[in-house]
């Protein structure tokens, strides 16, 4: 899959805004989506115009919805009102792929922030920060234009001319028929030696690129973690304030039926370090088990015991995991400079 090269339009609301913006370009840069933007590319003695000419040739428009953003836009004022210009004749003229512009509403209402070429566009909420991660990974979908909800497999239409064999009672009959089907074959796989190996291969797979994953950010960014693993069964990894704990279990040897993990996550450190002490320093952010499933394709699901709607692969979790601790660690560290 190629890179897509994006430009991201914003009005420069406050330090506090100018910074959200920053943040959410690096973070779209490091998930593999080259970015355009004026604090990367724009320096005195640079031509303003010339690059926001340029920026319109991006494979996506990232337009950031403000309040202001609606005002500069709509009385053509300074960078913004530029841009705008440039995306206005973009839009309409050219009459390019309409999913090349995402508004994404950072602050106020759709209605005080977005101007009036696209308002009547489906617009991105990135309103709330404590939904920044999973918000990002939407966003990325929608930059590389995959669907956020899958579209299921198109089926053949009724037989509306068989008045002996009613098409909505043949469908409840053959859908139940599939789910049967499909229930049994994965009843069947989870309780049997096949279900132990699939599930243990999954969890060995989640430990071992965690691992792999902090030994790339330990040699990349100079990250330190204290880390105990048991190569079959658990990884334990700890920063100075954050700890997260994989557990993988399963009590029977010829089924899986039992099999779950569990993902712990702590503000604070877990004892490895015998120069520190740990008495009090850890707080339960979270504790979540996840029961071993598997999905229609049968590949590999943990589903949340208490939110069985919450559902997570095997690269979920190897993403939270590692991002939950190096994130909340910048963050602290980063409100630490301040």
């Amino acid at each position: 899959m190629s890179h897509k090269t994006v430009f991201i339009s914003y009005s420069w609301d406050n330090e506090d805004h100018k910074e959200w913006v920053l943040n959410l370009a690096n973070s779209l840069v490091t998930n593999g989506i080259d970015i355009l933007l004026d604090q990367y590319d724009l320096s005195a003695g640079h031509e303003m115009t010339y690059f926001m000419e340029k920026a319109m040739t991006a494979d996506k428009v990232i337009v950031v919805l403000t309040p202001n953003y609606k005002l500069k836009a709509d009385k053509r004022e300074g960078g913004v009102g530029y841009e705008y210009s440039l995306l206005t004749k973009e839009f309409y003229d050219k009459e390019p792929d309409k999913s090349r512009v995402i508004p994404i509403l950072r602050g106020g209402t759709k209605e005080s922030s977005c101007p009036t070429f696209i308002q009547t566009r489906i617009f991105h909420d990135m309103l709330e920060d404590s939904k920044f991660d999973s918000k990002l990974f939407e966003l990325i979908k929608l930059i590389i234009n995959r669907p956020l909800v899958k579209k299921p497999p198109l089926g053949k239409l009724p037989n509306f001319d068989d008045i002996t064999s009613p098409p909505d009672v043949d469908k409840v009959i053959l859908d139940y028929k599939k789910k049967e089907f499909f229930h049994q074959k994965k009843h069947a796989i989870i309780n049997s030696q096949l279900g132990i190996q699939i599930f243990s291969s999954n969890t060995t797979k989640i430990i071992q690129q965690i691992s792999e994953s902090l030994e790339k950010y330990k040699k990349n960014f100079g990250l330190h973690f204290h880390i105990k693993i048991d190569p079959q069964r658990s990884i334990l990894f700890s920063t100075l304030n954050y700890t997260f704990c994989f557990v993988a279990n399963h009590q029977y040897g010829n089924t899986a039926s039992d099999a779950n993990v569990m993902l712990n996550f702590y503000k604070g450190p877990i004892g490895l370090d015998v120069n520190i002490d740990y008495r009090g320093k850890r707080e339960v952010i979270y504790k979540t088990t996840y029961k071993f499933d598997l999905d229609e394709d049968f590949n590999t699901i943990f589903i949340n015991v208490n939110e069985p709607n919450k559902k997570l692969t095997v690269q979920d979790i190897i993403t939270i995991a590692v991002r939950e601790v190096i994130m909340n660690e910048m963050k602290y560290k980063e409100s630490k400079l301040k």
